[in-house]
């Protein structure tokens, strides 16, 4: 099948509608999500957890030669989960794209960590039966939403193959010869550019060192070993020890993310030929998965197995899969369809185990041996409706971005303008009201969850909404792709500055933890300085464990020109917040007072949507009042039970 075919892009994501302000909290009851689809407004589903059958179908998966009648059980479930949410629409776009020959692709995502625990290889379609895991030309991959890709190419192609074989044997001479037979069986433009590395032995301390080395960066490392079941059922990864008398040696999923932190050019594709490398635990654990873990810290594409991976599968896998990633078309969906089929004549259940975490949209991480150094991050511009969304709470905007402003995004297009007007209901500052305004932001009814859920539609965001407003909006985005255009002062136009070089006033970061606190405070100083004064005049600094302030040289407005900018700027706060406070057992609470523009407070907002951060709010300023903090916006429920707006 050509590669220029155009692909069908679909995606099911999962809101829980209880307890969203943890992904792992759960328990073994009928719960309901919102489910979001690339067609039609969101539904509302139930899935039933407390079914024992059910539970019971799921937990035998990892047999070694799984029940046929359990594994249509589940399908069952799941098909009868998506109709409730009215998944038609979607599943005849998938089915018309097959028919025309044509590549689909299929997201999974969700806030709820048990619903990576699902197997949707196994859902069956209406009419035909197949499941999708049997389906040809089709990828199905998870996402952690609000994961953000890093990615790094050079010109010599380098994979490396680590083993471990603490524990018991691994056929690591049968993937050698594969990987090898592989690179060698056609002289093309990928293979010869392939260099292969080998570690035998592999304890924590010889993979770091490999993974670490600036000189020799690796693209693609396949690691085989054994998994180990930790506390909760999750899986580890089985090394070997430093020292050989002390026994094998476990890494956690925790480990990982501290390895990776570690790595300056991390690979762009993870082979985890590990029995459960992918296996969340029962069914959410709060570690999450090996894969999940590589995924989370920025690996474009993990590829591991959910359910115990048989020997001989892994071999029958590791061929296939090589054969066409370095000899054939060089595209994991076309890799992972040549191995599932490989598979299919096994009496195991690895065709269905194998799964990819990859990110929607991020083409580079299905091709992983493109050899080029990425330019900036560019959204990319798509043939559908170019709606240009203005958001007005404390001022309205009298212009809008153009084609002169913005070239790249018109290409003879027509724009349609839709304004979220908030300017009445708040003049004066006047907060009497802004509950119902927050209400009307969320409701799913409301043009602007509308137009967030629309799909083949191009979203520019601008204007002049309170800065908690904005971040709003941009958590409601989450990972949906969305220009964003900054007000110019100078020509009084929302536009970039054009064909900009050089460098920006870099974002400099001061941390400081105090032993008194469990509440983390992230300070952002780049229109004005944060005074932190004004901050504990709302909140105590007796109740901060954490403080991180990021800011400019010289704060002040005006000085973010670049959408380049704007991404390099949360990229830096984002990766604090995953360092620092994500999973940090101790931070209960984020709170955020920041003095930004509005390009980076929505982006912010899709930063803070990742969900392995504690419940967090954003603090609006206001100079003439007091406190000047007058209020705040919660945009996840609060363990506590507070209220989305608290006005002090």
């Amino acid at each position: 099948m050509p590669r220029t075919s155009k692909v069908e892009e679909l995606s099911l994501e999962f809101l829980r509608k209880n307890k969203t302000h943890d992904p792992y909290n759960f328990s073994y009851e009928r719960e309901e999500y919102i489910v979001m689809r690339s067609y039609g407004a969101p539904k509302p589903a139930f899935f039933p957890w407390d079914d024992t059958q059910l539970q019971k179908d799921l937990a035998g998966l990892s047999a070694l030669r799984p029940n046929d009648l359990a594994v249509a059980r589940i399908g069952r479930r799941l098909r009868e989960f998506l109709d409730t949410a009215d998944w038609a629409a979607d599943e005849e776009a998938l089915e018309k794209a097959l028919r025309e020959k044509r590549p689909v692709h299929l997201t999974i995502r969700s806030h709820a960590a048990e619903l990576y625990y699902l197997p949707w290889e196994l859902l069956p379609l209406r009419v035909s039966g197949t499941l999708l895991g049997e389906l040809p030309d089709f990828l199905l991959r998870y996402q952690w939403p609000g994961t953000q890709s890093q990615d790094a190419g050079q010109d010599t192609i380098r994979i490396l193959l680590a083993c471990s074989a603490a524990g018991e044997r691994v056929p690591f001479a049968e993937h050698r010869e594969a990987i090898e037979d592989a690179r060698s069986s056609r002289a093309g433009i990928i293979s010869a550019r392939t260099e292969l590395s080998f570690l035998s032995n592999a304890n924590r301390q010889s993979l770091a060192l490999a993974l670490r080395d600036p000189d020799r960066p690796i693209d693609v490392l396949h690691l085989l070993c054994h998994g180990k079941q930790l506390e909760g059922n999750t899986c580890g990864l089985v090394l070997n020890s430093e020292d050989r008398e002390e026994g094998p040696d476990y890494l956690t999923p925790s480990d990982i993310r501290r390895l990776v932190s570690t790595i300056e050019k991390p690979p762009r594709l993870i082979v985890l030929c590990v029995c459960q490398s992918s296996h969340t635990g029962t069914p959410a654990h709060l570690l999450g998965s090996i894969a999940e873990a590589f995924h989370r810290q920025g690996i474009p594409a993990v590829i591991a197995s959910r359910l115990p991976l048989s020997g001989t599968g892994s071999i029958l896998f590791t061929k296939a899969f090589y054969e066409e990633l370095l000899g054939g078309s060089g595209h994991l969906r076309t890799a992972l369809v040549a191995a599932r089929q490989q598979l299919f004549l096994q009496k195991s259940l690895d065709w269905a185990s194998l799964q990819l975490y990859a990110r929607e949209g991020d083409d580079a991480a299905l091709d992983p041996f493109r050899r080029s150094t990425p330019a900036p991050r560019v959204l990319p511009t798509r043939s559908g409706e170019l709606v240009l969304l203005c958001h007005e709470a404390y001022d309205r905007a009298y212009v809008a971005p153009g084609a002169d402003d913005v070239p790249a995004l018109f290409s003879n297009r027509e724009a349609r303008k839709v304004v979220i007007d908030q300017t009445l209901a708040l003049k004066g500052r006047n907060w009497e009201r802004l509950g119902d305004e927050v209400k009307w932001l969320l409701s799913p009814e409301g043009e602007l969850l509308q137009l967030l859920t629309k799909r083949d539609t191009e979203l520019v965001y601008y204007g002049f909404p309170y800065i908690p407003l904005a971040v709003l909006v941009g958590f409601l985005a989450n990972t949906r792709p969305v220009h964003v255009v900054e007000y110019d002062r100078e020509v009084e136009r929302f536009t970039w500055m054009r064909d900009a070089t050089g460098s920006f006033p870099p974002l400099r970061k001061k941390r400081s933890e105090y032993a008194t606190g469990s509440v983390a405070r992230l300070r952002l100083s780049i229109s004005a300085t944060v005074n932190v004064n004004d901050c504990e005049e709302v909140l105590p600094s007796r109740d901060v464990g954490l403080d991180l302030h990021f800011t400019v040289k010289t704060p002040q407005r005006g000085i973010v020109r670049r959408e380049a900018q704007v991404q390099a700027y949360i990229q830096q706060i984002r990766a604090a917040l995953d360092r620092y406070v994500a999973g940090n057992s101790r931070i209960q609470a984020l709170h955020v007072f920041a003095s930004v523009p509005v390009s980076i407070a929505f982006r912010l907002g899709q930063a803070l949507a990742a969900t392995g951060l504690p419940a967090c709010c954003v603090y609006n300023y206001g100079a003439q009042e007091l406190p000047r903090y007058k209020w705040r916006l919660w945009l996840r429920a609060d363990p506590t039970g507070s209220p989305l707006v608290d006005v002090f």
